[in-house]
């Protein structure tokens, strides 16, 4: 019988319970081994993941080398989590170029990215309050001088 995976991209420590919790049951449940993809592993990790892959989620080319890394388990990999907010637009981006189901990698950075949300947000203002949705305004403040125009902007407040 041949080995499956599931990819996990990234997870914070606080997680790492939820993490091994989740990695056991799909071997238990499902036999699937799994593969952690992680910036600077540490020893503790060996308990959630066979395979680890030093790999920032964050880095310049991960992409590339996270394909690299995982070409030997190409047909074997039946899911990928992208677990931490780092992990978001790039872990759907990587489970978009293995072929899987994902969420949309260039909807995800709005889930990572608050200020890339308000800005597609406000990019579909009117189709969203054409159908009964409040569309706060934003605005990216860096000075006192920039949040006080932005307050009088708002005279019924913000």
């Amino acid at each position: 019988m041949k080995t499956e995976y599931i990819v996990v991209v990234d997870y914070n420590l606080a997680r790492f319970g939820d993490v091994k919790m989740m990695t056991s049951y799909a071997k238990e449940r499902y036999g699937l081994e799994t593969i952690l993809i992680r910036p600077n592993p540490q020893p503790f990790d060996s308990q959630v993941a066979g395979t680890i892959v030093d790999l920032d989620p964050r880095g310049a080319g991960f992409i590339e080398n996270a394909l690299r890394a995982l070409e030997p388990y190409q047909g074997s990999i039946r899911a990928v989590l992208p677990f931490s907010d780092n992990a978001v637009q790039r872990g759907a981006m990587l489970a978009e170029c293995l072929g899987m189901t994902a969420d949309s990698s260039l909807l995800a950075q709005n889930a990572y990215s608050k200020i890339s949300y308000r800005q597609a947000e406000s990019a579909a203002r009117q189709m969203l309050e054409g159908q009964g949705i409040m569309v706060p305004r934003f605005a990216t403040v860096r000075t006192r001088a920039e949040l006080e125009a932005f307050a009088a902007s708002c005279p019924r407040g913000f």
